[in-house]
């Protein structure tokens, strides 16, 4: 078949139209599957603020408590300690393990060292309103983590993901809270 100069350059045309339409269209895929895990990244950072300031307050209300029912120094000192590098602590990762660290080894102590049955129920009701904002907390950063997990493994994102290496396969966190 023979066209004519005129057909040949409505065909060119018509070719560079389609390149620039798709490349336009791979573009605009381009940057809404990164908008998308730049959106999941900031909800997974404003997870981690919010669980760390839930175990902020809970350490606090743990000292707080510590001195109104007045337990011994041995006790608190250590227990202190630890609370302050949770507070120095920069790394969620490194916060997070503080506060397992307290939740397993320190409250225990605290416990033992409360002498009366009436004082030790006071102290565990006072903590359950902070258990449960924590654990609330932490179910939705979980939630986070397991929606960031989901759209990673989906094409498109998978090859942005492998090609700026900005998000890894990210393990859901758990406290153990001590009696729980």
């Amino acid at each position: 078949m023979v066209f004519s100069k005129e057909q040949k350059q409505k065909l060119k045309s018509f070719g560079q139209y389609f390149l620039f339409f798709a490349f336009i269209f791979c573009v605009m895929f381009y940057l809404s599957n990164k908008n998308r895990l730049v959106t999941l990244n900031t909800a997974l950072d404003t997870s981690k603020h919010r669980v760390q300031v839930q175990l902020q307050a809970r350490y606090e209300h743990i000292s707080f408590l510590m001195q109104q029912f007045k337990l011994p120094e041995k006790v608190v000192q250590p227990v202190l300690q630890e609370i302050r590098y949770l507070r120095q602590a920069t790394d969620f990762d490194k916060k997070f393990e503080y506060a397992q660290k307290l939740e397993t080894q320190y409250l225990p102590i605290i416990m033992t060292s409360i002498k009366s049955k009436n004082k030790r129920l006071k102290f565990t009701q006072s903590l359950k309103g902070s258990q449960e904002r924590i654990k609330i907390e932490l179910k939705r950063h979980n939630a986070n983590i397991l929606q960031i997990n989901k759209e990673i493994k989906q094409f498109p994102k998978n090859v942005l993901v492998k090609k700026t290496g900005s998000m890894l396969k990210i393990v859901p966190l758990q406290l153990h809270f001590y009696g729980v």
